[in-house]
């Protein structure tokens, strides 16, 4: 039987590098970042609990000034697994790269919505951000090994019927643990524009 894992997953803030045109978050991008303190409280409080996997999302954690110490943190608290959902900009940056691997972060999952860096850039309404993404990705194979990376993908009316395209992209970078997630219309871009992004289930 295997072992249950207690997780803990902490939203940082909502701030972010990219614009993605179908965001969840994107009415908010203005709230106040927690502190470190209210993260390492709320660190704290998961292991206690008995978490020991600790997942750090936003917005985009990985550009918080602090995310490298909070990082440490979590290591010292004896979390076994310390992961960050990402689009991965930062992560192009090999010394960040080093920095936060050798502080304890030791899985990731990488946010990949197209497959090119027309259909990428295109939603994320930041040119470059592919070509970063994927450098980020590379830096963190080197360090981490394919077996600590993941991926998410959102499905959108703007990427679904290259589905097939993406999935095969995301296997030949390969990647094993990946996750295609229907666009959440519950709140934020998707609510405001539904026609927009939302496909038809039946399509």
């Amino acid at each position: 039987m295997s072992k249950k894992i207690k997780k803990t997953v902490i939203i940082c803030g909502y701030r972010c590098n990219n614009k993605c045109r179908f965001c969840i978050d994107v009415n908010k991008r203005n709230l106040p970042e927690k502190t470190s303190k209210e993260i390492v409280n709320e660190m704290i409080q998961a292991r206690s609990e008995g978490s020991t996997y600790l997942e750090l999302i936003g917005g985009e954690a990985s550009i918080r000034p602090d995310i490298i110490k909070l990082v440490g943190f979590a290591k010292k608290l004896g979390f076994s697994t310390i992961t960050m959902s990402t689009n991965g900009r930062a992560f192009a940056y090999p010394n960040f790269a080093k920095d936060i691997v050798k502080a304890g972060l030791n899985n990731l999952i990488f946010s990949i919505h197209g497959h090119t860096d027309k259909l990428h850039d295109f939603l994320t309404q930041v040119p470059g951000s592919f070509k970063e993404l994927i450098a980020g990705f590379k830096n963190m194979k080197n360090l981490l090994g394919l077996d600590r990376l993941g991926s998410n993908t959102i499905i959108i009316k703007q990427n679904y019927k290259q589905l097939p395209q993406i999935g095969k992209f995301i296997y030949n970078l390969g990647i094993r643990n990946s996750e295609f997630i229907f666009v959440d219309p519950t709140y934020g871009a998707a609510h405001d524009n539904f026609f927009e992004f939302v496909p038809r289930i039946s399509e």
